[in-house]
């Protein structure tokens, strides 16, 4: 069962009642009142902050019998996502072990890059379809963007574990304190753009950093 709760202007609030009770016979309950302030908004005369989350609570959580669509394998990293704990941690530092262990093959920068641009555009889609079955938003279940976003910062590394672990560091502080514009994006938008553009941004600010200290450093 669910309670719906709506709200509608003060002057219509007689009316509306008297016509609701006639055609559904059912009672209302006037729970409160919200006005507008200076600070945002007032609930029975105190501040109040409404969350804009719209239909988020509805969004279904993966299961492990889930992971026979490929779409939500993929997306979940081959079901890292369902681990309870941590699954963007978990997610990130396998994006940083799978390109270490690429690097073995000592592929050209441009096939590194065909390659990591040609995986971003298929976990977009990945994505986009896996969020027409589990809802809008950023599921901790979808992990595939911290994988591919780790996976380019560790393309910028020097060959040293100091530096991985930096990186691995790095990458996570901005993906979880989420800096402008990560959080403009994360607010924004709740379809793939924004659960996979989020997490390139957060690439971005590590690379710049990683850049930045190794020119420093030489």
């Amino acid at each position: 069962d669910y309670e719906l709760c709506f709200t509608i202007p003060q002057k219509m609030k007689d009316g509306f009642e008297q016509k609701w009770n006639e055609k559904f016979n059912t009672r209302l309950s006037h729970i409160g009142v919200i006005t507008e302030s200076t600070s945002g908004y007032k609930y029975n005369g105190d501040d109040y902050k409404i969350e804009t989350k719209n239909f988020e609570h509805f969004c279904i959580q993966m299961k492990l019998s889930d992971l026979r669509n490929p779409y939500l394998l993929f997306s979940s990293g081959f079901g890292l996502g369902l681990i309870p704990i941590a699954p963007g941690t978990f997610g990130s530092g396998f994006g940083l072990c799978l390109y270490i262990y690429l690097a073995h093959f000592y592929f050209s920068a441009y096939v590194t890059y065909l390659f990591l641009f040609a995986l971003l555009v298929v976990a977009w889609f990945a994505t986009s379809q896996s969020l027409k079955i589990l809802g809008e938003g950023d599921h901790p279940e979808i992990v595939i963007d911290e994988i591919i976003g780790m996976m380019f910062v560790a393309s910028f590394l020097p060959a040293d574990p100091y530096w991985a672990i930096a990186a691995f560091l790095m990458f996570r502080f901005f993906d979880i304190i989420k800096p402008f514009p990560i959080d403009v994006v994360d607010r924004k938008f709740k379809n793939a753009f924004g659960v996979m553009m989020d997490d390139i941004i957060a690439a971005g600010y590590s690379i710049a950093l990683i850049v930045i200290a190794t020119a420093l450093l030489r």
